[in-house]
């Protein structure tokens, strides 16, 4: 029956979180495009003469997950998704004016490209059209955990060509119901540092790398809005996979998502581009510091 509250009252509760229909529940996250976030709705009953009471409680969700012991592999796309790619590159030639080959052609291209980027390792950037006997980045897991190293091996032999910029660069790429939006999260040069000309550009090199390690650190990496804000929480944010918005029943055309990549670009010295991206897949381990998960009153 109705029960009527006099004066403070306290009332203890516990919520099971995995128990949820949502659950696993996504991590607080602020984004360009979107954001999540958690808050407890407590609402009071009063007779039908007057209003309901109802209270908003902000809540941090923190997903912590364990590491994976290899590599989660490479996200395959479905028969739509290449289709859709295949026409952007077919529509991308005949805004360039490069529209004089047969679509079967390009189609047969992008196959080709697409089944052989399937079949390399996904802890592998291999730029395969740079003119050299070989030039890649191995590191050790296509995932890491927020704040981590991803530390490597970088090889360039026999480049035929100098280069004038060579970077790894992390971005995200965040998607709403088909919107997307990319962003540079940090870069880092792996030129040598050499002379300058009277312009004070970098004069261009050629790279002759044997394995030399390189570590790329992703601690402090900043990716929300609230760019003056020194919570650590704010910051490196775990992979989100595409999840129902909620805009439609329709979860496959209707979703969101945050990916990261890591991307190994060279230019050379005619400014011609070369690189290669592969998906990182960001997890959260550990509670943020200072932040203990508990029972509420």
């Amino acid at each position: 029956g109705d029960v009527w509250i006099e004066g403070e009252q306290t009332y203890k509760f516990e919520i099971d979180l995995s128990t949820l229909s949502a659950s696993p529940l996504q991590s607080d996250y602020v984004g360009t495009l979107f954001a999540v976030k958690h808050a407890f709705v407590v609402e009071i009953a009063r007779p039908w003469w007057t209003f309901n009471v109802i209270h908003y409680e902000p809540l941090s969700v923190y997903n912590v997950q364990e590491l994976p012991t290899g590599n989660l592999g490479r996200r395959q796309m479905s028969e739509e998704e290449i289709e859709m790619a295949i026409e952007t590159e077919l529509r991308a030639n005949e805004l360039t004016g490069e529209d004089d080959e047969e679509d079967s052609v390009v189609r047969d291209r992008w196959l080709e490209s697409y089944n052989r980027e399937m079949n390399t390792p996904s802890n592998l950037l291999s730029v395969l059209d740079f003119p050299a006997k070989v030039c890649e980045f191995e590191y050790g897991h296509d995932w890491c955990e927020m704040g981590g190293v991803i530390s490597g091996a970088l090889n360039v032999q026999e480049a035929q060509v100098g280069v004038k910029s060579m970077t790894l660069t992390l971005f995200k790429v965040e998607s709403v119901d088909g919107e997307q939006v990319e962003s540079v999260l940090k870069t880092m040069d792996l030129c040598p540092k050499s002379d300058t000309d009277e312009s004070g550009v970098a004069e261009a090199f050629v790279p002759e790398f044997n394995g030399t390690r390189v570590d790329f650190d992703t601690g402090r990496i900043h990716t929300q809005t609230t760019k003056d804000s020194d919570d650590e929480s704010l910051w490196l944010a775990p992979t989100i996979s595409k999840a129902p918005s909620g805009t439609s029943d329709n979860a496959e055309k209707h979703n969101f998502s945050c990916a990261y990549f890591l991307r190994l670009n060279l230019v050379s010295d005619l400014d011609v581009n070369y690189w290669d991206s592969n998906e990182v897949y960001f997890y959260r381990a550990r509670m943020p510091e200072g932040v203990t998960a508990g029972h509420g009153d």
